[in-house]
């Protein structure tokens, strides 16, 4: 019954998919980086004069929260409450955001019922969000003791000395700000045969802005962008619609999912152009780094899932064949592509699984990418051979090893993600192949 609940609230979130594909557009990637780039990674240490200074991110947060079970044998209902209190920090030579601090009141309701031959699911979620935090503004110091131009060279000295002393003094700018958000959506089922159902779901969710979107304002060198966040940004709407077609018979299987956001105020990180670069270089060329604004814009964002496959007998185990391919289209209400969409990809795979014995390869063909943002560079596409092949030795209740060796990119191909922030300078790992030895003891 407590999956029941948290899949209620999940349905309400995944139908979201403009929330999920902006975090893949703008935070998942420094994930990515992070995971796929170990030079990203050694950057984080270092600063922009090579000295290593590690740089500490923390988040401190309390969250404490309570589901209350109203259920009957006919209709299904939980509520919930949940308080969240969090603190981030970055301390170090990546200081690119000031301490922020939010504190958050989340109300949750689902319900379930049949109504005839459908199954209805509803969901709200009333978000009460404080955020306070604040922004760094260097402070220009003249020196006054220059009236005598007979003693310039002599000042120039205590002028120099002056800016030593003052370089690293900043004029705080404190914000905070409250945001009362509602969310709602609503999915009918239903089997259509014995093999077949569907599900549509209909949404409307409401996102404040992030800490990161609201107080950023520095160098953020594993994107390598100087990124300035947005304090007037507004909470995002996005009105969305879900169809899900399910197919299980006979070993064959299929899924089917096409969704379409309409998103008012979509919040995104966006590169300046050479032009603006150029307009403000000799004022600020924020360290040779790119600069990256978060803006808000009205967005559409809409595209398919598809898989299918079938399951054999195959000797002692089984062997599962699938082809797998999804594309998303993402543009703004008033014309041109929104930045780092992932191109359309195809994915074919195989796994062979047999008592202890578990095989599976893979090959992803990614198409290339010419959807792009204002001075946003296309992508070509790319493909990725993949294996894995796992045995497993049990010696007893509590003793178990697992024995993995893996090869990764074994075409050794030039890949770039088009999502990742560092594409251009940082291609995906090459050919990768190893040993992994894993003992479970309990």
């Amino acid at each position: 019954s407590e999956y029941q609940l948290t899949e209620g609230h999940e349905e309400m979130e995944h139908d979201d998919h403009a929330d999920e594909d902006h975090a893949d557009e703008d935070h998942a990637d420094e994930d990515h980086a992070d995971e796929d780039h170990a030079d990203e990674d050694h950057a984080d240490e270092h600063d922009e004069h090579g000295h290593g200074e590690a740089t500490v991110f923390s988040n401190d947060s309390d969250e404490i929260g309570a589901t209350f079970d109203l259920s009957s044998d006919d209709f299904a209902q939980k509520v919930s409450i949940n308080m969240l209190s969090e603190e981030a920090s970055i301390v170090g030579s990546e200081a690119f955001m000031n301490p922020a601090t939010s504190d958050e009141v989340t109300l949750g309701y689902y319900a379930s019922t049949d109504i005839g031959q459908f199954t209805v699911d509803f969901g709200a979620r009333f978000d009460f969000i404080d955020r306070e935090g604040s922004l760094s503004h260097e402070e220009e110091h003249h020196d006054e003791d220059h009236a005598d131009d007979d003693h310039a060279d002599d000042d120039h000295a205590d002028e120099d000395h002056a800016d030593e002393h003052h370089d690293d003094e900043h004029e705080m700018e404190y914000y905070s700000r409250s945001d009362n958000n509602t969310s709602l959506s609503l999915s009918i089922s239903n089997e259509l045969t014995d093999s077949l159902s569907f599900t549509l779901g209909l949404s409307n969710v409401e996102r404040s802005p992030s800490v990161i979107e609201l107080f950023m304002n520095g160098a953020h060198m594993a994107t390598g962008r100087y990124e300035v966040g947005n304090v007037n940004m507004m909470s995002e709407t996005s009105n969305n619609i879900d169809l899900n077609f399910v197919y299980d018979n006979d070993g064959y299987f299929g899924t089917l999912s096409f969704f379409r956001n309409e998103v008012d105020n979509y919040i995104y990180l966006m590169d300046e152009t050479e032009e603006e670069h150029e307009e403000h270089e000799e004022e600020h060329d924020h360290g040779g780094l790119i600069r990256a604004d978060y803006l808000q814009a009205d967005a559409l964002l809409q595209g398919y899932e598809l898989e299918v496959g079938k399951l054999f007998d195959f000797g002692d185990g089984e062997l599962e064949l699938s082809f797998a391919r999804d594309a998303l289209k993402a543009e703004f209400a008033a014309g041109g592509y929104l930045p780092r969409i992932t191109p359309p990809r195809n994915i074919f795979s195989a796994e062979y699984t047999e008592d202890s014995l578990a095989l599976e390869m893979s090959f992803k063909d990614v198409e290339s990418q010419k959807d792009t943002a204002i001075g946003e560079m296309a992508t070509d596409g790319y493909q990725m051979l993949n294996f894995n092949m796992t045995k497993s030795f049990v010696f007893s209740d509590t003793e178990k090893l697992s024995l993995t060796v893996f090869a990764k990119n074994i075409l050794d191909e030039v890949a770039r993600n088009h999502s990742s922030f560092v594409k251009d300078e940082v291609p995906l790992p090459g050919r990768n192949i190893g040993l992994k030895v894993n003992f479970q003891y309990n």
